[in-house]
C-alpha cells in the first residue's frame, strides 16, 4: 500500500497543472476517495497500518480506560479537543495525522500560530526524535505548564 500524500502536497501538484485536463488527470492518477469518515474509522486505520495495540494505547494516554476505550470506538460523541490530543499523542502520531484525527472529531486541527499548539506540535517533534522529556502523556502534560501552557484538560 502507498503512503498516502499530504494535502498541501497535492495541492502543490494541482497548482503546477497546466492546465484543467492536466488537473483532471493528476486527479484521477493520484487521488483515492477518503476512506477514513469519522475518528474511529481513521485510528484503527492508523494503529493496524502501524502494527500497534490499542489496549496500550488506551493504558498510556491518561484518560480513564472507559472513555478512551468509548471514544476510539465512536461511542462517546464529540469529544473534547485535549482528550483527542492525548490518545493520538500516545498513539504516537504525526502533526498531520494528529490533525486528521482532530478534523475527522470535529475539532479544529494544530494551529501554528497559536503558543500552546506550536508547542505540543515542537513536542511531537521532538518525542519522534526521542527526546525522553516527551515520550508520553504524562510527561507532555507536565511540560506544557512548565513552559507557560495550560496542561491537556483531560
Amino acid at each position: 500500500m502507498r503512503e498516502e500524500p499530504t494535502t498541501a502536497f497535492t495541492e502543490d501538484q494541482l497548482s503546477k497543472a497546466v492546465s484543467f485536463k492536466d488537473e483532471l488527470k493528476y486527479i484521477k492518477e493520484n487521488i483515492e476517495p477518503i476512506k477514513d469518515k469519522n475518528f474511529s474509522d481513521f485510528f484503527f486505520s492508523y494503529i493496524n497500518k502501524k502494527g500497534l495495540v490499542k489496549a496500550n494505547i488506551v493504558n498510556t494516554c491518561d484518560l480513564p480506560r472507559s472513555t478512551a476505550n468509548d471514544i476510539i470506538c465512536g461511542k462517546k460523541e464529540n469529544p473534547s479537543r485535549d482528550r483527542i490530543i492525548a490518545i493520538t499523542y500516545a498513539a504516537n502520531m504525526s502533526v498531520d495525522e494528529m490533525n486528521r484525527a482532530l478534523t475527522l472529531s470535529h475539532n479544529e486541527p494544530l494551529y501554528a500560530k497559536s503558543p500552546r499548539d506550536a508547542f505540543i506540535m515542537a513536542c511531537i517533534k521532538e518525542k519522534k526524535r526521542g527526546n525522553a522529556n516527551f515520550s508520553n502523556v504524562t510527561k507532555l502534560n507536565a511540560q506544557l505548564p512548565e513552559y507557560g501552557y495550560a496542561p491537556l484538560n483531560i
